[in-house]
């Protein structure tokens, strides 16, 4: 968005496009359920939002000459496109992979394999940090990271090709869209994790996606005044590195005490460690790195927690229906988050400079990182004591126990079995 001139509001809607999209989730679980199927549809219609992302490609490289305006609403509709094939696609991934997986070793595995995706995304993201970093202002690096990006996206789906699918038997009365619609809201489950979810989601959202505006804002604008690498390093390397190391043994946790547990101390971090964000300077900048990099090994409760509910957490029956509406839901809180916090930071950046006894050092940023910070504080207390997940141990133990599994994962730390 720098390379794009985006201002705040234009950086929020672009962000909110392919979250706007989560509308074709509903019409892949109407497929999948009818048919029974969902393998097909997957690897035509994912491979084709990965390979879009060519047409993004092209924008600096061949389409420079076009207004501003024009390229910004080019790259929304195509990211939105994009992600609408991926959710007619992907809508019923979650059921095939459900099929194949255990639920005793669900967590686990899954923890695993976002350890190998996050590897992956470490080292990948690094060097075209360090390639930015060195040409930042050049199309044909932006026109080969995306590039690049379609086709290792391409082939990554092509690999589940060999991935045997278990066929599931289609009702005998086959649902309608109306009933793959209503389905999920008529269990308790359900809404309340969703609704959780939701209010959640749009903390979370509004507040990520302006960390990175707030870093590269410079010292004088109050921003923290990080480079590229600065800014990667410290969003997105730190913590995905981090996030990689203990994934596994977040998923285990879920495996051995239940979501419960797992996501009230993984939400109890998100509430607490973020706070460092509302009032952070350029000369108090080393609370952010160490608030992120708490976050990088606290983060994953949540994460394996809502891919834990997706695979086996929701009901069996009509499970795809479950998983669109949930995902949907996301969706739309992603797009109120981003909408949000860029209406709140464009307001603010008005408004700031005329109230009194504001610090010299607060960016208009920060109001949006507190109003987040304080959703989350109210999701946790309003809604999560009524959820309905399973495990009833103490935050506490459960803490105990990550931090006794993460030291055994160090070097001279005892080898165990995940099992």
């Amino acid at each position: 968005t720098n390379y794009l001139r985006a201002d705040d509001l234009a950086f929020g809607l672009i962000m909110a496009a392919g979250p706007a999209a989560m509308i074709f989730l509903f019409l892949g679980s109407y497929v999948a359920e009818r048919t029974g199927r969902s393998k097909r549809n997957f690897l035509r219609f994912v491979s084709v939002h990965r390979l879009l992302w060519l047409v993004i490609a092209a924008v600096p490289l061949w389409l420079e000459g076009l207004p501003a305006g024009v390229r910004l609403v080019l790259v929304g509709v195509v990211v939105f496109t994009a992600q609408a094939m991926a959710n007619y696609g992907g809508a019923g991934w979650s059921a095939w992979m459900a099929d194949i997986v255990p639920r005793s070793i669900a967590g686990s595995y899954f923890g695993y394999r976002a350890r190998l995706g996050m590897i992956a995304m470490v080292t990948v993201s690094t060097a075209m940090v360090l390639l930015l970093q060195r040409a930042h202002e050049a199309a044909h690096v932006y026109a080969f990271i995306f590039g690049l990006a379609a086709i290792l996206g391409a082939t990554d789906v092509l690999l589940f090709i060999p991935v045997r699918e278990v066929p599931r038997a289609p009702e005998a009365k086959p649902p309608s869209l109306l009933d793959i619609l209503s389905t999920p809201w008529r269990n308790s489950l359900f809404r309340g994790f969703v609704l959780y979810s939701a209010v959640s989601g749009v903390s979370y959202t509004m507040m990520g996606s302006f960390q990175w505006r707030f870093c590269f804002e410079a010292a004088h604008a109050r921003g923290l005044g990080m480079s590229v690498l600065q800014t990667h390093l410290l969003l997105s390397i730190l913590p995905m590195a981090l996030m990689a190391w203990v994934a596994p043994r977040w998923g285990h946790a879920i495996d051995r005490f239940g979501p419960r547990p797992v996501l009230r101390l993984s939400a109890l971090c998100a509430i607490v460690l973020p706070c460092v964000w509302a009032f952070a300077s350029h000369h108090t900048a080393w609370l952010v790195w160490l608030a992120g990099a708490a976050l990088g090994l606290s983060w994953p409760g949540i994460d394996q927690v809502n891919f834990y509910m997706t695979i086996k957490g929701f009901p069996d029956a009509r499970r795809t229906t479950y998983n669109a509406a949930f995902q949907f839901v996301l969706g739309v809180a992603s797009v109120a988050g981003s909408a949000l916090g860029g209406v709140c930071a464009s307001l603010w950046q008005g408004w700031l400079p005329h109230l009194p006894g504001v610090p010299d050092w607060m960016s208009h940023y920060q109001p949006v990182f507190l109003t987040a910070i304080l959703l989350r504080l109210g999701a946790f207390v309003f809604i999560f004591p009524r959820l309905q997940l399973a495990g009833d141990a103490p935050a506490l133990a459960v803490g105990r126990w990550l931090i006794r599994e993460v030291a055994s994962s160090l070097p001279g730390g005892r080898a165990r079995r995940i099992g």
